[in-house]
Order: C-alpha cells, then structure tokens, then sequence
C-alpha cells in the first residue's frame, strides 16, 4: 500500500472514530494504520484510548512501547508493505 493510502485511510478511520470514540476495533485498527502512515502521535493517542476501554490492553501496550521507542516513531514495517 502507498503512504498516501494510509494517509487517505487514515482520515476516515478519523471520522468513525469522531462518531464512536470508545469503539475498541475502531482504535485498533486506528492505530494500526496510524502506525503505518507513521503518524505517531495520532497512534498513541489510539493506544491510549483503547487502554482505557480495557480491550486488547496487551496489543495496545505493546505498539504504545513501540511509538515511545524513537522520537520519531518505530523503524519497522509490516509484511503488508513489503509487497
């Protein structure tokens, strides 16, 4: 997937999340993809909120610790961009 994508996917995850801010899969996959369009501060903040539902706290910590490791962001990518 091209950055722009993500970008694009992004600012609709964006929107639902505006609409149902405590829906767990809409955090989860908000910070999946904020991850992936390295904006990071779009996916602590996802982090954070699903920490506070209490659902997928472990997923949630896990890729929070990952945003907190480098100032600008994790240096990894999924094996979705590898393709």
């Amino acid at each position: 997937m091209e950055a722009k994508d993500y970008q694009a996917a992004l600012a609709e995850y964006r929107t639902l999340r505006r609409k149902s801010p405590k829906d767990v899969e809409i955090l989860l996959t908000t910070g999946l993809v904020a991850m992936q369009a390295e904006d990071w501060s779009e996916a602590r903040e996802a982090w954070n909120g699903l920490i506070a539902t209490g659902e997928h706290d472990d997923e949630a910590r896990y890729f929070l610790a990952q945003t907190r490791s480098w100032p600008s962001g994790p240096r990894w990518r999924s094996s979705c961009t590898a393709r």
